[in-house]
Formats: structure tokens, C-alpha cells, sequence
């Protein structure tokens, strides 16, 4: 088969899972088979020492999954193989993104590629490391760094040197993100897109999320942009052991629901106590969305011994506000004989251009219905009314969309989500309702 284009994938993988920390990258090339279906082959380049998979999960971030089947693995120079899978897709939405998953559980060493909307006339795309956000104590991962304030942090979040370049063309490398000021200390390469932080020793901790733009300049003219989205996370100390994760701040009334709506221009205030008896210190660490940080979010934290209450209020004054939801993400952080525990608080909070995201009284809270709950090998969505349904994770991040329609059940097998903590957001009209959702 003869494929017409040719992507190319510059990507990193996680260098805590050993069996996959030799990667040098890989590409992908496609054909149209015929209008909305195509035929991918995937090519990654692995140390001939380690072994590969002989299938990849795969998912188009719709709900719609699939494998792809290694059809060959081919010594190569220096030691290294080129692994071939092959994969058909009927329809990709533009702007959608296909995860490939390289590991049995599906959500450590995942991968994002991007396709935005012209992408059928993109020579290149690049792969962006994928930050697998369902299990939190992968933040030593390269597609997530660490830096303790003070230090400096070096890493490319392409995976690659200057010198895997293809030298006919020219790359140029900038750093932005559309929604903070970059931090002072922060520089990129021009030529090969190393990243490099020089933090101080007051550099605020939390996640910080930055978006890399490519250019490729051919002869002198650019004829490809891309985009690469990586965080970096800052933290002042390492705890030891991590007692248990995704507790909820807050429950917005007796009804269950576990986020929070506020209109833009208008204040959202919360409080929270936490104890935890025989703690010799207890605190709790900003490590929130940086949007909420740079647009007037304030905490204030009154520890007391083995307790601690927090204050929050936030006045979203932006329109850009309401793009998507917003978590609210603090890190719960004690000490006991000797001890550094720590938990993730987390809670969601939904910024509406209007008074229009209301609750409507018809609908009571057996009205919407996830079962089973806890679930493990697949679970259903029913709602009475023709129902758009989202699920986010603890992360706040879009893990799948859906319809329901009237009196119907949606099914839903668990191997499309990790295991962990997610939302289930019922949008009727004006009304949202949120059901919490365990997969085991």
C-alpha cells in the first residue's frame, strides 16, 4: 500500500517504567481510504533490548476504541529496532486527539497526537507527551518534571537533540502559555527545543502548563506550525508516602452534587477543615490550576496543631473563563512520627457566561443514574430526558462524551477509563447535574 503523507512523531516516554525508557521517537503514515476512513501505520524506535508490545490500545477521545497490531519488528543500525503496527480508523473529528497506550493497564506511557483541523495538509505533527493524569504519583515522569525551587531544570519535552534533525530544514522553538505570564528564569533553545528553568528559591509550587510552538522553515518559509502541550510540576518538599487520593473539598448541597457553578463577574467562597488526630504538623499546599492563581483565586490556610481549616474564594472575571471546567487541586501534606503523608484535594468548579447553568426542580437525584458504582468491567448511564453526558477525571480533564436519548441507557465498558475517580456531567438545557463515579 502506498501512503501519501507522512507525519512525523517526535516524542519522550515516561522514564519510570523501565521497559519503555529507551525510546528515540518514531512517526506515523496514513491514506485515505476513502472520505472519513484511513489506514495508520505506526513506527516507534525501541532498544532492540527491550521487548515491545503486540498490541496498542488505542482511543480517539470519543468514546471510540481501538488496536493496533504490531505487524513487525526490524533490527536497525546502533542497536535500536523499528517496530511497525498497523491500524485502520472509520472517522476522526477534527480537532480530536488519538491516545495510544503502551502499557497493559492503558494509562502509564500514553501518548496525545494532535490533529487540528487542516491536518490532512500538515507535512509534520508532532506527538505530545501524554501527563497521565489518572494516577497521581506519576509526576517523576519525563512528560511531567519535577523541580524543587532553587534548582534548575533541564529537559526537551520533544525527546529529541538538535542532531536528530532533518538539517534541510530549519525548526524554531518559542514558548508560551495563553493564559499565565511565564515565569522569570525560563528560556528554550531556538534551534533543538530544550527547555531549561532556572527557578529561585520563591518560585510558588504547583503544576505549571506550557504549550512549545514548532515552526519549520523549508528553504526559508514556513510551512508547518505545531503545537506541544507539557507541565511542570514545582515542589518544595517530597513526601514519602501517599495515604490516599481524590478526597472532595466540598459537596455542594444535599443533593450530591460535587461541583460548584459560578457566573462570571460574580464570587464563589468556600471552607474546609481537615484533622488528622496525633499528626505532629498538618499544612495544605497550593497546587491549583494556574489560571485560578493568576485571576484573583485566594486561599488563606490556618493550621492548628492536627488541624487545619482553608478558606477559598475566586471571582472569575474572564469570559475565557468558562471554557472548560476548573479544578480546584490542593495537596494535603502531614507529618506523623517521623512521617510525611499526603492527600489530593480536589474539586471541580464550572464558570457559565450567564445565569442560564440552573438546576432544574423536575429533575431529583434519582433522575440521572450511573450503575454500577463502584464498577469494574463496564457500567451504564441513564437519564429521562435527551441528555448530553460528559466525563471528566479527577483532573478535570474530558475523558468522554456521549448522548442519551430519551428513557435510553448508555453503556459504557471500563476499559475506555484508568481506574480512579471520575465526574458524570448530565447537561439537559439549563440544567446540570454530576454524579461521582469510582472504576475499580
Amino acid at each position: 500500500m502506498h501512503f501519501s503523507a507522512i507525519l512525523t512523531l517526535l516524542f519522550i516516554l515516561s522514564s519510570s517504567i523501565p521497559i519503555y525508557s529507551q525510546y528515540l521517537g518514531g512517526y506515523i503514515d496514513y491514506n485515505i481510504v476513502q472520505n472519513g476512513e484511513y489506514d495508520f501505520r505506526l513506527y516507534t524506535f525501541s532498544n532492540s533490548s527491550i521487548s515491545v508490545p503486540d498490541s496498542i490500545f488505542i482511543d480517539d477521545g470519543y468514546g471510540v476504541t481501538f488496536y493496533s497490531h504490531l505487524v513487525n519488528t526490524q533490527p536497525i543500525e546502533n542497536g535500536f529496532n523499528k517496530n511497525t503496527y498497523e491500524f485502520n480508523v472509520d472517522y476522526l473529528n477534527y480537532g480530536s486527539f488519538i491516545t495510544f497506550h503502551f502499557d497493559t493497564n492503558y494509562s502509564c506511557n500514553s501518548l496525545n497526537l494532535s490533529l487540528p483541523y487542516s491536518y490532512y495538509l500538515a507535512e509534520t505533527i508532532y506527538l505530545s507527551p501524554f501527563f497521565n493524569s489518572d494516577k497521581p504519583l506519576q509526576y517523576k515522569s519525563s512528560a511531567c518534571p519535577t523541580v524543587i525551587p532553587g534548582d534548575t531544570l533541564k529537559f526537551n519535552p520533544i525527546g529529541l537533540s538538535e542532531d536528530n534533525f532533518i538539517t534541510s530544514y530549519e525548526y524554531r522553538f518559542s514558548i508560551f502559555n495563553p493564559a499565565i505570564e511565564i515565569p522569570s528564569g525560563i528560556s528554550i533553545n531556538p534551534s533543538s527545543g530544550e527547555f531549561t528553568w532556572i527557578t529561585s528559591s520563591n518560585t510558588p509550587q504547583g503544576y505549571y502548563d506550557f504549550l512549545l510552538k514548532v515552526e519549520k522553515f523549508p528553504n526559508g518559509i514556513e510551512n508547518m506550525e505545531s503545537k506541544i502541550h507539557f507541565s511542570v510540576f514545582v515542589e518544595d518538599t517530597i513526601p514519602s508516602k501517599l495515604e490516599y487520593a481524590g478526597l472532595e473539598l466540598w459537596q455542594r448541597n444535599s443533593n450530591g452534587f460535587l461541583v460548584d457553578t459560578v457566573e462570571v463577574n460574580s464570587n464563589i467562597q468556600r471552607s474546609f477543615s481537615i484533622s488528622h488526630p496525633g499528626a505532629d504538623s498538618i499544612n495544605i499546599l497550593p497546587f491549583s490550576d494556574q489560571f485560578l492563581g493568576s485571576n484573583n483565586a485566594t486561599v488563606n490556610v490556618i493550621p492548628n496543631g492536627s488541624n487545619l481549616t482553608m478558606n477559598f474564594s475566586w471571582t472569575p472575571t474572564s469570559l475565557r473563563a468558562s471554557a472548560h471546567p476548573y479544578l480546584f487541586y490542593y495537596k494535603n501534606l502531614y507529618q506523623k512520627n517521623g512521617i510525611n503523608y499526603y492527600n489530593y484535594l480536589t474539586h471541580m468548579i464550572f464558570v457559565t457566561n450567564s445565569t442560564t447553568a440552573s438546576i432544574d426542580e423536575n429533575f431529583g437525584d434519582n433522575s440521572f443514574v450511573v450503575f454500577p458504582n463502584p464498577a469494574k468491567n463496564s457500567f451504564k448511564i441513564k437519564a429521562p430526558k435527551h441528555t448530553q453526558i460528559e466525563i471528566f477525571n479527577s483532573f478535570g480533564q474530558v475523558r468522554l462524551k456521549g448522548e442519551i436519548e430519551n428513557e435510553k441507557e448508555l453503556k459504557i465498558e471500563c476499559s475506555k477509563l484508568s481506574s480512579g475517580v471520575y465526574f458524570v456531567i448530565f447537561n439537559h438545557q439549563n440544567t446540570r447535574f454530576v454524579e461521582k463515579l469510582i472504576i475499580e
